[in-house]
């Protein structure tokens, strides 16, 4: 299968910037796609040279008393498109590179994390202090979590672990940098949950003690995200469709980021679809995405032996459950995912909700098989996928505190210690 010798190019960056709430929140697209480069490429498949008139870049419909916004459709060209599937590997294109993490975003998360090592390291004076997860993969939703993992010699027991956690939540609290602080003791994994104050950006930190598999697996996901174009886009809607519907999190029995990351990766490993190889090498020159798209969400919900196999990116297979000892009779359909660095670990454990996801899966493929150009107003990913007024305002904020500097002239409280001149400034990193 090869591609057609001429494509249209995106819409000029005049018509990009005249959209004040997309240069508001985001800034030029093509500054912050062309480094991705995956995005960068375009098939070459020719178009129709009439053209229409494309409608507003945003939708509002209630979901929850929310008003939802489809804002990534501005950044796209004028054009007639031969079929739905090629509209919507457009709109999912365009979806991956306005809801990647802006450097004002980034920004924000590396000034906070930086404020609680600075906590950690007052409390455990050889303290190692790491992020790992999606802030280390660009794979972060504009809500996203930053996970931080402390390395101590003096925590070693489950009850050291719980106590330190507590002792660290009364010192960030008197530190000021956080608006809202919980620990989770309970937790299979003991966890402090903390939001950082409205003027450090509301960023979202989990910070758990002495867990090693989370930093080791970013060096393998990051490899494989160079390796498979199709990677981070299928991610990146795949979150934004989880978080939608409340199913993004394993502490709330829903689908973690890490488990969805595997299950796309195995998929792509496998083909289990029998699409051309060329979907995978080049899947923006191909305009593959939407059909990848669609294929992941009904292999997922309804092709995938889920009462029989478990998902093994190590091997590129799905090898049985029985095999691994995680047959589970009171639970025959559950979801198992061999984790990336301990393949006795099953990283999908905590997912009661493999149910419900399989049908928002399901749902989802329906409404996109269903969809026609003319039906969803050349909105096709917007059937299912978009994003509130609430992300669209945070990104705003967030974009004013950094570029205005306000970021780094954070109070700091501090009865431990003194407070240090270098945390009224910008933090080292």
């Amino acid at each position: 299968m090869a591609p057609k010798e001429h494509r249209r190019s995106l819409s000029p960056v005049k018509a990009i910037v005249a959209k004040e709430e997309l240069k508001s929140s985001q800034g030029s697209l093509l500054k912050r796609v062309g480094p991705a480069g995956e995005f960068v490429q375009r098939s070459s498949r020719p178009r129709r040279g009439k053209k229409r008139k494309r409608a507003d870049g945003e939708e509002a419909l209630p979901l929850e008393k929310q008003a939802l916004h489809t804002p990534w459709l501005a950044l796209l060209g004028v054009t007639e498109y031969e079929s739905k599937e090629q509209r919507l590997h457009d709109e999912i294109v365009a979806y991956a590179g306005y809801i990647l993490p802006t450097p004002q975003e980034i920004e924000v998360r590396k000034v906070v994390s930086a404020r609680v090592e600075g906590v950690v390291k007052r409390r455990f004076r050889d303290a190692q202090v790491h992020t790992y997860g999606s802030a280390c993969t660009n794979l972060s939703l504009p809500h996203g979590d930053v996970d931080l993992v402390i390395e101590t010699k003096y925590v070693v027991t489950a009850e050291d672990k719980k106590s330190a956690l507590y002792q660290l939540r009364g010192r960030l609290r008197n530190d000021g940098i956080a608006s809202d602080i919980q620990v989770n003791a309970r937790a299979r994994v003991p966890v402090l949950d903390l939001v950082s104050t409205p003027q450090s950006g509301s960023v979202n930190v989990d910070v758990t003690i002495n867990g090693a598999d989370g930093p080791k697996a970013i060096d393998i996901i990051n490899d494989y995200l160079k390796r498979m174009p199709a990677l981070r886009p299928l991610i990146l809607v795949l979150k934004g469709l989880l978080q939608q519907h409340n199913l993004h999190s394993a502490a709330t029995s829903g689908l973690s980021s890490y488990a969805v990351t595997c299950m796309v990766i195995n998929f792509l490993q496998r083909n289990p679809t029998d699409r051309p190889k060329e979907f995978f090498e080049n899947p923006i020159q191909f305009e593959a995405m939407g059909h990848l798209l669609m294929d992941f969400l009904k292999y997922y919900s309804s092709d995938f032996p889920y009462s029989t196999s478990y998902i093994s990116v190590r091997n590129a297979s799905i090898p049985s459950k029985e095999s691994k000892g995680w047959v589970d009779e009171k639970a025959p359909e559950r979801l198992c995912i061999e984790c990336l660095i301990n393949p006795e670990n099953d990283i999908a454990r905590a997912t009661g909700k493999i149910k419900q996801v399989r049908t928002l899966f399901q749902e989802s493929y329906s409404a996109l098989q269903a969809a026609t150009l003319e039906h969803t107003n050349y909105n096709t990913l917007g059937t299912i996928l978009k994003i509130s007024q609430e992300t669209i305002d945070y990104r705003k904020t967030v974009r004013r505190i950094v570029d205005g500097g306000s970021i780094h002239r954070l109070p700091v409280t501090n009865q431990y210690s003194k407070p240090r001149p270098e945390y009224s400034k910008r933090p080292r990193y």
